[in-house]
């Protein structure tokens, strides 16, 4: 005999009629009005622990206080009869500490990997478990070169689109473009474990990416890696390079000590008047040359350990940066102690909430908006130093897009209206 199986509907009105129903709840401080039903108990938990179990032997409300230690963590509360549980009733954390702005599952594994000083061939060989990327097949780009001196500076195009990737040069446009430097404390890092990075950003933005392999320390110490970038950035913004490039649509880019490159030549492209770069976009710039406990800046302090990058490792960075101590003076080593900040590009800047390196980039950001420049500065609500090569998948890296397009755009429709003001004014000349 055949047994008819039960249809889909049936299936959910079963499962329907077994869910227990949620408990009722009513807060007031951290006292917990709960009404249970008969023969049922009513769990709390938080996200990595039971905090109370209440057997109701019938149905009533029971008062419940919670230690005020939890205040900040979101907590689950439902009925429970032996192998059924309702859907929970979720309390959410009040975030009143720095702490809380973060899970701590999170703040665990940071604290672990927050280890002591950097060894330079080990933190390059870590760095370079990033190039193993399958979907590096799928990636539009074009490897080329420029010439800093005599040394072959490499350049990897990335491209938003195939067609844009297929027009290139030949097309007779001059597309927007970004000059990337990536960070790694001018130590580590490399075009190739950058790849996803500037992949994702150019179908973001829309634009063209230029990534920049300029020469490490220890190996090539200060000024050479940033010569590398001053090289490219000229060749770019004097239409030297294989693309048609207009020097008002090109954007120079940073993370961390890319961030520190990007304002340097920034700078020193001002100072030497080969070029003038319109705009700038610094993530949690590098910018200062002193991460002791005599740092001026409170997040050397509260965010100097246990958050992935260490003040320690920055101490360290710069060691393996600097050719000799009076380096450490020298504006383009370190671009916050630069006295003139007037003339320098529209900025925008993004830090990291739990970040050594935070308050010097938004001090860096003050410093450039007394000068008279135009500057967004935003903070990433519980982010940490590097975030921003967590792939396009995770928030603060869409939170951050947000920002890059608006600015993008913004300047875009700016030097719309002047090259239309142009054009009218050579019109009635």
């Amino acid at each position: 005999m055949k047994i008819k199986e039960k249809s889909t509907e049936e299936k959910v009105i079963k499962k329907y009629l077994l869910r227990l129903r949620q408990p009722r709840i009513k807060k007031k401080e951290n006292r917990y009005y709960i009404r249970g039903y008969k023969g049922t108990e009513v769990i709390i938990r938080t996200d990595h622990e039971i905090l109370k179990r209440i057997a109701y032997r019938r149905t009533c409300v029971k008062q419940v206080c919670i230690p005020g230690r939890y205040e900040t963590e979101t907590k689950y509360i439902y009925t429970r009869k032996e192998n059924r549980r309702s859907r929970p009733v979720i309390v959410p954390g009040i975030p009143t500490g720095r702490e809380a702005a973060m899970p701590r599952a999170v703040r665990t594994v940071l604290h672990a990997l927050s280890y002591g000083g950097i060894e330079v061939e080990a933190s390059r060989k870590l760095a370079d478990l990033k190039k193993m990327d399958p979907m590096r097949i799928f990636y539009r780009t074009l490897d080329a070169e420029v010439y800093n001196g005599d040394y072959k500076v490499p350049i990897r195009l990335f491209f938003p689109t195939e067609e844009d990737m297929e027009n290139g040069a030949a097309s007779g446009k001059k597309p927007p473009v970004i000059l990337f430097f990536h960070g790694g404390g001018w130590v580590t890092e490399s075009v190739e474990n950058y790849q996803r990075v500037c992949a994702r950003m150019a179908q973001s933005t829309g634009q063209i990416v230029a990534s920049v392999e300029y020469r490490l320390a220890p190996e090539y110490r200060f000024p050479v890696g940033l010569m590398d970038c001053y090289a490219a950035a000229k060749t770019f913004y004097t239409n030297r390079f294989l693309l048609n490039t207009d020097p008002d649509r090109i954007t120079i880019m940073g993370d961390s000590a890319g961030g520190n490159l990007a304002a340097a030549v920034c700078m020193m492209a001002r100072d030497r008047g080969d070029f003038f770069p319109k705009k700038q976009i610094l993530i949690y710039p590098a910018l200062n040359n002193c991460y002791t406990e005599d740092s001026p800046f409170e997040s050397v302090k509260t965010n100097g350990t246990g958050y992935l990058l260490t003040a320690e490792k920055m101490e360290d960075y710069l060691k393996f940066y600097e050719s000799c101590p009076e380096d450490r003076r020298n504006p383009y080593f370190a671009p916050i102690l630069e006295k003139n900040f007037r003339n320098m590009p529209d900025t925008l800047i993004l830090t990291a909430e739990f970040d050594p390196l935070r308050d010097e980039g938004e001090a860096f950001g003050e410093k450039l908006k007394e000068a008279g420049n135009r500057v967004e500065v935003h903070r990433i609500a519980g982010a940490f130093h590097g975030y921003f090569a967590l792939g396009i998948k995770f928030l603060h890296v869409q939170e951050s897009f947000a920002y890059v397009n608006r600015f993008l755009e913004t300047e875009e429709q700016e030097e719309g209206k002047h090259h239309e003001e142009r054009i009218c004014t050579v019109e009635k000349t």
